[in-house]
Protein backbone atom coordinates (compact mmCIF):
# COMPACT_ATOMS: atom_id res chain seq x y z
CA UNK A 1 0.00 0.00 0.00
CA UNK A 2 1.59 3.12 -0.82
CA UNK A 3 1.41 6.47 1.23
CA UNK A 4 -1.25 7.64 -1.60
CA UNK A 5 -3.78 5.16 -0.86
CA UNK A 6 -2.83 5.02 3.11
CA UNK A 7 -4.61 8.74 3.23
CA UNK A 8 -7.38 7.29 2.04
CA UNK A 9 -8.30 5.02 4.70
CA UNK A 10 -10.02 6.86 6.59
CA UNK A 11 -12.63 8.05 3.90
CA UNK A 12 -12.83 4.63 3.33
CA UNK A 13 -13.29 3.49 6.74
CA UNK A 14 -16.28 6.20 7.19
CA UNK A 15 -17.97 5.34 4.05
CA UNK A 16 -18.28 1.98 5.31
CA UNK A 17 -19.41 2.84 8.74
CA UNK A 18 -22.03 5.07 6.98
CA UNK A 19 -23.51 2.02 4.87
CA UNK A 20 -23.29 -0.07 7.25
CA UNK A 21 -26.00 2.27 9.44
CA UNK A 22 -28.25 1.67 6.83
CA UNK A 23 -28.93 -2.09 6.77
CA UNK A 24 -31.35 -1.94 9.95
CA UNK A 25 -33.26 1.64 8.37
CA UNK A 26 -33.58 -0.80 4.80
CA UNK A 27 -34.66 -3.77 6.93
CA UNK A 28 -37.74 -1.36 8.71
CA UNK A 29 -38.44 0.85 6.00
CA UNK A 30 -38.45 -2.35 3.52
CA UNK A 31 -42.42 -3.16 1.34
CA UNK A 32 -44.42 -5.32 3.10
CA UNK A 33 -43.65 -8.74 2.46
CA UNK A 34 -40.06 -7.87 1.29
CA UNK A 35 -38.48 -11.20 3.57
CA UNK A 36 -34.64 -11.04 4.67
CA UNK A 37 -33.59 -13.36 1.86
CA UNK A 38 -35.19 -10.87 -0.68
CA UNK A 39 -33.20 -8.00 1.18
CA UNK A 40 -29.97 -9.84 1.18
CA UNK A 41 -29.90 -10.37 -2.29
CA UNK A 42 -30.55 -7.33 -3.29
CA UNK A 43 -27.86 -5.87 -0.58
CA UNK A 44 -25.55 -8.55 -2.25
CA UNK A 45 -26.30 -7.55 -5.89
CA UNK A 46 -25.62 -3.78 -5.41
CA UNK A 47 -22.67 -3.76 -2.94
CA UNK A 48 -20.63 -7.03 -5.12
CA UNK A 49 -21.06 -4.66 -8.74
CA UNK A 50 -20.28 -1.79 -6.94
CA UNK A 51 -17.04 -3.77 -5.45
CA UNK A 52 -16.65 -5.28 -9.19
CA UNK A 53 -16.20 -1.91 -11.04
CA UNK A 54 -14.26 -0.54 -8.65
CA UNK A 55 -11.89 -3.32 -8.23
CA UNK A 56 -11.90 -3.03 -11.94
CA UNK A 57 -11.23 0.01 -12.41
CA UNK A 58 -8.56 -0.14 -9.79
CA UNK A 59 -6.85 -2.80 -11.75
CA UNK A 60 -7.10 -5.23 -8.88
CA UNK A 61 -7.47 -8.97 -11.73
CA UNK A 62 -4.10 -7.76 -13.36
CA UNK A 63 -2.01 -10.59 -11.26
CA UNK A 64 -3.11 -14.29 -11.78
CA UNK A 65 -2.25 -15.34 -7.87
CA UNK A 66 -4.06 -17.97 -6.74
CA UNK A 67 -3.94 -16.50 -3.03
CA UNK A 68 -6.09 -13.33 -3.06
CA UNK A 69 -8.72 -15.82 -5.14
CA UNK A 70 -8.88 -18.17 -2.47
CA UNK A 71 -9.59 -15.17 0.09
CA UNK A 72 -12.10 -13.83 -2.24
CA UNK A 73 -13.96 -17.07 -2.28
CA UNK A 74 -14.06 -17.32 1.14
CA UNK A 75 -15.50 -13.61 2.41
CA UNK A 76 -17.76 -13.73 -0.38
CA UNK A 77 -19.19 -17.20 1.19
CA UNK A 78 -19.32 -15.59 4.29
CA UNK A 79 -21.21 -12.19 3.20
CA UNK A 80 -23.81 -14.91 1.29
CA UNK A 81 -24.09 -16.31 4.79
CA UNK A 82 -23.95 -13.54 6.96
CA UNK A 83 -26.66 -11.31 5.17
CA UNK A 84 -30.05 -13.56 5.36
CA UNK A 85 -28.48 -14.46 8.87
CA UNK A 86 -28.30 -10.66 9.84
CA UNK A 87 -32.06 -9.32 7.75
CA UNK A 88 -33.67 -12.78 9.58
CA UNK A 89 -32.17 -11.88 13.20
CA UNK A 90 -33.08 -8.07 12.60
CA UNK A 91 -36.92 -9.36 11.72
CA UNK A 92 -37.11 -11.22 15.09
CA UNK A 93 -35.11 -8.61 17.52
CA UNK A 94 -35.69 -5.32 15.89
CA UNK A 95 -33.30 -2.66 14.11
CA UNK A 96 -31.79 -1.47 17.45
CA UNK A 97 -30.62 -4.89 19.02
CA UNK A 98 -29.82 -6.43 15.80
CA UNK A 99 -27.02 -3.61 14.36
CA UNK A 100 -25.72 -3.31 18.32
CA UNK A 101 -25.39 -7.39 18.13
CA UNK A 102 -23.80 -7.27 14.76
CA UNK A 103 -21.39 -3.84 15.46
CA UNK A 104 -20.62 -5.06 19.01
CA UNK A 105 -19.93 -8.58 17.45
CA UNK A 106 -17.79 -7.76 15.14
CA UNK A 107 -14.76 -6.62 16.66
CA UNK A 108 -14.49 -10.00 19.08
CA UNK A 109 -14.97 -12.10 15.88
CA UNK A 110 -12.35 -10.66 13.86
CA UNK A 111 -9.99 -11.07 17.02
CA UNK A 112 -10.69 -14.61 17.28
CA UNK A 113 -9.93 -15.13 13.32
CA UNK A 114 -6.63 -13.29 13.62
CA UNK A 115 -5.71 -15.64 16.64
CA UNK A 116 -6.88 -19.14 15.27
CA UNK A 117 -5.96 -18.24 11.12
CA UNK A 118 -2.57 -15.59 11.61
CA UNK A 119 -1.46 -16.35 15.22
CA UNK A 120 -1.63 -13.20 15.99
CA UNK A 121 -2.19 -12.80 20.11
CA UNK A 122 -4.89 -10.33 21.15
CA UNK A 123 -3.31 -7.11 22.82
CA UNK A 124 -4.61 -5.68 25.98
CA UNK A 125 -6.41 -3.04 23.54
Amino acid sequence: MNSKDKTLVPFFILVASVLWGTTGTSQAFAPPGATPIMLSAVRMAIGGLSMLILALLAGAFQSAEKGPLKYLFLSSASLAAFNPFFFTGLAKTGVAVGTVVAIGSAPIFAGLLGWFVRRERPSGA
